[in-house]
């Protein structure tokens, strides 16, 4: 073999190795799904303390986990921590977003609502908290990790109204009533 023939596959494997890096570092750009943001309080004013159960709710034994119990509607707990997870949506921009330097044609996903028009993006590999939410919104489930009276913990689907007294503005009736 000539030494030109050699140089000549040399530099076809650094393309092809560079195409093969260049494409797993681009897939490593988008988010994992589901996308879990582990101590989420997704709204404006958001907190964790004792909540009042609005309705009847499941406990789990963990996010996506079993049913171990249920709350009676009027029951407090203590709200420790929780979780967001969600389905990233792709968006393809249609507007400069300054907060995270996105422009016109870029690709990127947006993970779950935060408050005020805010929402948790994610581009190029790291996370912004942008406004740049779309009439589409990521599947969220946000997952809260709930004590009981009796002492038992358990994780509980926090969304749509299920509890009161989350928000420390006060803008729901019962935010500023204690147990």
């Amino acid at each position: 073999m000539k030494r030109q023939d050699i140089v000549f596959l040399a530099r076809i494997l650094v393309f092809v190795t560079l195409l093969t890096h260049g494409v797993s570092a681009f897939s490593a750009l988008k988010p994992p799904s589901p996308y879990i943001d582990v101590g989420a309080c997704p709204f404006e004013c958001c907190v964790y303390r004792k909540w009042l159960a609005e309705r009847t709710v499941v406990v789990f034994d963990q996010p996506n986990g079993k049913k171990v119990s249920q709350l009676a509607k009027g029951e407090w707990v203590q709200a420790l921590d929780g979780a967001t997870y969600s389905i990233p949506l792709r968006i393809v921009a249609s507007r400069d977003v300054p907060e995270a330097s996105i422009h016109p044609g870029d690709v990127f996903y947006v993970l779950h609502y935060e408050g005020e028009s805010y929402w948790l993006i994610w581009f190029n590999g790291k996370t912004y908290d942008a406004e740049a939410g779309d009439k589409r919104q990521p599947k969220t489930t946000w997952w809260v990790r709930v004590k009981r009276t009796d002492g038992s913990v358990g994780w509980v689907k926090a969304g749509g109204g299920a509890f009161s007294n989350q928000d420390q503005c006060g803008s729901s009736p019962s935010a500023n009533v204690s147990p």
